[in-house]
């Protein structure tokens, strides 16, 4: 419901009325409820273990990846108090942060560790790689909902995230193709002239600046339209 806030600067200069608006919210599927619940448990449990580990299980305790792993698990445990009907006033804004911590948590725990554990009567180390790959891909499924639940409200964003989507999928491609053919891009730069080199990293760099511009842009402007609407029509309804 609307709120109209009054504020009188000047005796002499008329007040300025600024109405204010919450943010609306989106019924949530009740799969997508118990889905994201059941996920949230899951991340609880993995680092409430995890920490248990990184203070018995290691050769020596590991304090930084403990206090990371619990981060994590506070993360899943608001996931599973979302999936019950809690913190629902700013849905995006709650599994955005959901997802942040849980991905902040685990990537600077795995570098605490250098990616591997050292664990008792063991000389060869437990690589931590699939288990990264696993949270990361917990954090992109909350990101991913944050943004649905913003998106659907309503059917002006979505052409700004086709352009966003448009804008962004090369520079996901030339990103995948350079962490998979840096040796040969290394060898093909090398034989070229320096010049020619320069050159060519200066134009893709450009490129690159502008479609990620493009991209934020866009997806800036699809949230923006889906928590508060599009301005020029609330303007043009108001008058």
């Amino acid at each position: 419901m609307p709120m109209m806030v009054q504020i009188q600067d000047e005796p002499d200069v008329p007040p300025t009325i600024i109405t204010m608006t919450a943010i609306p919210t989106t019924p949530v599927p009740r799969f997508l409820l118990f889905f994201l619940g059941l996920l949230g448990v899951a991340v609880a449990l993995s680092a409430a273990a995890m920490a248990v580990v990184a203070l018995v299980v290691t050769e020596r305790p590991v304090w930084m990846l403990f206090g990371f792993e619990v981060i994590v698990m506070l993360a899943g445990v608001f996931a599973v108090l979302f999936a019950r009907g809690r913190h629902h006033e700013a849905q995006g804004l709650t599994l955005l942060c959901i997802a942040g911590s849980v991905f902040a948590g685990s990537v600077l725990g795995w570098l605490s560790v250098n990616g591997a554990l050292q664990v008792k009567n063991s000389d060869v180390p437990v690589s931590l790689k699939m288990w990264l790959l696993a949270r990361v891909g917990c954090a992109g499924v909350y990101a991913l909902a944050a943004a649905a639940l913003v998106l659907v409200r309503r059917r002006e964003s979505r052409p700004f995230l086709v352009r966003a989507v448009l804008a962004g999928a090369p520079l996901v491609l030339a990103a995948g193709g350079l962490a998979l053919a840096r040796t040969q891009i290394s060898s093909l730069a090398g034989s070229v002239h320096p010049v020619v080199s320069i050159f060519v990293a200066c134009v893709l760099g450009l490129v690159g600046i502008a479609l990620a511009s493009i991209c934020g842009h866009c997806l800036i402007r699809a949230f923006q339209i889906g928590a508060y609407g599009d301005g020029e029509q609330s303007r043009s309804a108001a008058a």
